[in-house]
C-alpha cells in the first residue's frame, strides 16, 4: 500500500486527480489497524499514543492533498510543518523511554535517570505546540508555548547527562540529535526564520536521532556488539555538522544562503551514504550470534 502511494504520484498524469490522494492516504489507516490489533489484545495502553501519532500524521497528509486538489488553499505548508512537529513529538516521547536507559547502560553511571514528571511536561508542551503551529503558526501564543517547550525538553534531558557520553559514539549521536529539539523550539520562540527552526528539527533532531537509532538497532538486532568503528563515527559527526552549517550558517551568513544549503545537504547525504555502505552487508547476512534472523 505504501508503494502504491508512491506509484500514484509518478503516474498522476494518467490517473483521475483524486486517485493519487486516495492511494497515498490509504497506507496510514491500514498501518494503524495492524498496530492496534496487538496493542488492544495485550492491553498495551502505554503505546496507544502511537495510534494517535499515526492519526495526526494522516490528518497532516490529508491537508496537503486537499490543498493540492484546491479544496483547502494554503494548508499544504501547514500540513508539512505539522507532520514535522508530530514526528518530533514522537521523538520526545520515545527519547524519554530509551535515552536514559541507553546512557545508564552504556556508561555505567548509575545516577543517570529519567523524570516522569518532566517527561509529561515536555510531551504535553510539544503536543500543544504542534497543534498551535497548525492553527496559529505566527501568533504570540505559539511563540510563548514554543519557549515553554524549549525549556521543558531541555530540562528533562539534564538528568540524562554525564561526561562519559562523549566516549560512546552511539550515545553522543542521540544526545546531540535530541539537543536540536529545544534549539528548534527556542528559534521559534525568538522569532527566527521558520526555515531555520524547521531545519534544526529535521536535519538536526529527526536526522540525528534516526541515524543514531538505526546504527544502534542494526547492531543489536543482528547480534553484534554495540560498538561502531570510525566510518560511523564520521557519519555521526557529518550529520551534526550538517545541522550546524544549515542553522548557524543561516543565522550568521544569510547572504551565503545557497552555499550553506548546498554544504549542509552534501554533509547530510554523505552521512547517510556511509550508513548505507556500512550496514548493507550487516543487514544482508545472518546474525553474528547464530540466532535466527
Amino acid at each position: 500500500m505504501w508503494l502504491l502511494g508512491r506509484v500514484g504520484f509518478l503516474a498522476s498524469d494518467h490517473l483521475p486527480r483524486w486517485a493519487p490522494a486516495v492511494l497515498d492516504l490509504a497506507f496510514l489507516p491500514a498501518l494503524g489497524v495492524v498496530l492496534a490489533r496487538p496493542l488492544i489484545a495485550t492491553r498495551n495502553r502505554r503505546n496507544f499514543v502511537m495510534l494517535a501519532v499515526l492519526a495526526a500524521l494522516w490528518l497532516a497528509n490529508l491537508s496537503i492533498h486537499l490543498d493540492a486538489l484546491g479544496e483547502a488553499p494554503g494548508w499544504r505548508r501547514r500540513g508539512v510543518l505539522s507532520a514535522v512537529d508530530v514526528v518530533v513529538l514522537l521523538i520526545v516521547i520515545v527519547a524519554g523511554r530509551v535515552v536514559p536507559m541507553f546512557t545508564k547502560n552504556g556508561t555505567g553511571v548509575q545516577t543517570v535517570h529519567g523524570s516522569p514528571r518532566l517527561d509529561a511536561v515536555a510531551a504535553a508542551s510539544t503536543a500543544l505546540l504542534a497543534v498551535l503551529m497548525a492553527a496559529l503558526p505566527l501568533s504570540p501564543v505559539t511563540r510563548v508555548v514554543a519557549g515553554v517547550a524549549a525549556v521543558a525538553t531541555a530540562a528533562r534531558a539534564v538528568p540524562w547527562m554525564t561526561a562519559k557520553v562523549l566516549r560512546v559514539p552511539l550515545l553522543w549521536v542521540l544526545h546531540i540529535g535530541y539537543a536540536w529539539i529545544p534549539i528548534g523550539f527556542a528559534l521559534r520562540a525568538f522569532g527566527a526564520p521558520e526555515a531555520l527552526a524547521t531545519h534544526a528539527l529535521t536535519i538536526g533532531a529527526i536526522g540525528g536521532v534516526t541515524l543514531g537509532m538505526m546504527a544502534r538497532v542494526g547492531l543489536g538486532h543482528s547480534g553484534r556488539p554495540l560498538q561502531v568503528r570510525w566510518p560511523m563515527v564520521l557519519s555521526f559527526a557529518l550529520l551534526a555538522l550538517a545541522a550546524l552549517v544549515r542553522v548557524a550558517g543561516g543565522l550568521l551568513f544569510a547572504s551565503s544562503y545557497r552555499a550553506t544549503l548546498f554544504a549542509a545537504g552534501t554533509l547530510w547525504t554523505v552521512a547517510f551514504a556511509i550508513l548505507l555502505v556500512v550496514y548493507a552487508p550487516i543487514l544482508a547476512t545472518p546474525r553474528a550470534d547464530g540466532k535466527p534472523g
